[in-house]
């Protein structure tokens, strides 16, 4: 029995314009930049959830493959791109399972099944493309393993597990894994199993690390106890031994967020009385604000850096948002008083600028000049957006949103119903 494949008019490869608009995706999540495309998973009534992308413009979405023919669910999510073919998570039954689909001739293959699925959280995290091989990691419970696939069911396997947090880099995959005996090493991975080595081991006890990439590198802040009493450490890695140095090490306090500006990395301490910003370039803080913060949040846009940090004031304890230029003097917290950006739970970087949420509402702040103004971005927006062509996309479970910051760029996507035809195939 032959079965007809739809598949959206938006992907480029196939040399249609979408022009069709009608409601808003449904149900939209698991937002991926795969490749040079934006996917998501989206719900229709005569499909269910199945792969929608993003036009080059978007501001609309077209279904690429109904991978469950009828109303029953695939909840397909891009993982990787290998030519025309694109590897995609499915949550069928309880089961997540790997699928590699053309969507310019309709054809699909079951390649590995993955573990536990479901249809509200995808399993995986695409890490790029190295030598013809899609690289991601895998949710295994208490940690992540790396799996590699040129494709095919013989070419798609596990490369290794007991994973913290990856890394990618060009040409390689870097990790931090737990040792069977305790503490943490940084392996380096190909995608191949003899393509994997360890790169170097910290003295660092703690697996559990943060973890910054720029350029050819990948920063680790490795925290040597888990309250923070024996210090941290700083290290940057290329995957190689001779790559890998030591950058700092602090004796007191546990790295709470880290990010990278050029050469230099930034990370945000807390010790039981203060939360501190470093340089890897000083043996001093940068900052130094009074209060014990058990989670922080730091992002950089070119030399500027923003950060969330407890501070003393009116005989109190609040949180706001802390603007640095790297320098004590250049170290400012955004309002006066109380405010306006007060307890910031979100922060992300954007262009120039950065914008954050706190109770109040949504801010956007000019990175030089430190001057503010409230953004139009809805809140899961901001939160978990993708940021591509300088506008953000992302979807909050309910609909898919893109902004580009301000009120007239600030739209939902809308669901492109101008579909073609594939080629049919027997299933």
């Amino acid at each position: 029995m032959k079965t007809i494949f739809r598949i959206t008019a938006t992907l480029a490869a196939l040399g249609f314009a979408a022009t069709a608009m009608a409601a808003p995706l449904r149900n939209a999540r698991n937002v991926r930049l795969v490749g040079e495309q934006i996917y998501f998973t989206a719900y229709d009534d005569a499909a269910g959830y199945e792969l929608y992308v993003a036009d080059a413009g978007l501001l609309t979405a077209g279904r690429v493959i109904d991978l469950v023919p009828g109303a029953e669910s695939s909840g397909a999510t891009a993982v990787g791109v290998l030519g025309t073919r694109l590897l995609v998570e499915t949550a069928e039954a309880g089961v997540a399972g790997l699928w590699s689909i053309d969507p310019q001739r309709g054809s699909r293959s079951r390649l590995a099944t993955l573990g536990y699925g479901t249809l509200q959280a995808a399993q995986t995290r695409p890490l790029g493309t190295i030598g013809g091989r899609a690289l991601f990691t895998v949710d295994i419970g208490n940690s992540d393993a790396l799996w590699s696939s040129d494709g095919t069911a013989d070419g798609t396997a596990p490369v290794f597990s007991s994973i913290d947090k990856a890394c990618a880099l060009p040409g390689r995959v870097l990790a931090a894994r737990w040792n069977s005996g305790g503490g943490v090493s940084i392996w380096s991975s190909d995608g191949t199993v003899a393509g994997s080595a360890q790169a170097f081991t910290p003295t660092a006890t703690v697996y559990r690390a943060l973890v910054a990439q720029a350029g050819d590198y990948c920063y680790f802040a490795l925290p040597r106890s888990i309250d923070g009493s024996s210090g941290w450490e700083l290290w940057r890695s290329n995957g190689t031994p001779n790559g890998s140095n030591l950058l700092a090490q602090n004796a007191g306090g546990r790295p709470l967020a880290i990010g990278v500006s050029g050469t230099t990395a930034y990370v945000l301490d807390g010790t039981a009385q203060q939360t501190r910003l470093w340089r890897s370039d000083r043996a001093q803080p940068v900052a130094v604000q009074e209060g014990y913060a058990t989670d922080a949040l730091l992002q950089v846009v070119g030399s500027r850096v923003a950060y969330t940090s407890p501070y003393a004031y009116a005989g109190s304890t609040s949180y706001g948002l802390f603007v640095s230029d790297g320098t004590t003097a250049g170290t400012q917290r955004i309002g006066g008083g109380i405010g306006p950006i007060d307890t910031p739970y979100c922060l992300r970087a954007f262009g120039a600028r950065f914008l954050a949420i706190d109770l109040s509402g949504r801010w956007s702040v000019d990175a030089l000049s430190a001057t503010w103004r409230p953004s139009p971005m809805p809140d899961s927006l901001l939160c978990d957006g993708l940021e591509r062509n300088g506008v953000f996309v992302g979807a909050d479970g309910s609909q898919a949103w893109r902004s580009d910051d301000t009120q007239a760029g600030t739209a939902l996507i809308q669901e492109n119903t101008d579909r073609l035809y594939a080629a049919s195939f027997d299933p």
